[in-house]
């Protein structure tokens, strides 16, 4: 939650994309150039990037709410071992 009382989901694409944000932002400060904080690093803005949940034998529920092409989708397969 942020100071606006914001709470964002607590899942893994949530922290990957906070986490990377925290590594960019001690890794200026500790190599500072002529910007400064507030002009290089805007507030946290998480972006969804789609949602897929598994429901059992070879299915699966996506949600990629528009922001992955549909060929992504069968880009899966493979992973699966199957």
């Amino acid at each position: 939650a942020d100071k606006k009382l914001r709470s964002l989901p607590a899942t893994a694409q949530v922290a990957t994309q906070e986490g990377r944000y925290v590594a960019d932002l001690l890794n200026y400060m500790a190599h500072p150039t002529t910007t400064t904080t507030s002009e290089r690093f805007k507030p946290f803005n998480y972006t969804h990037l789609g949602s897929l949940a598994y429901v059992g034998g070879d299915a699966a529920v996506i949600d990629f709410s528009g922001s992955k092409p549909l060929l992504d989708i069968f880009s899966l397969k493979p992973l699966s071992g199957r």
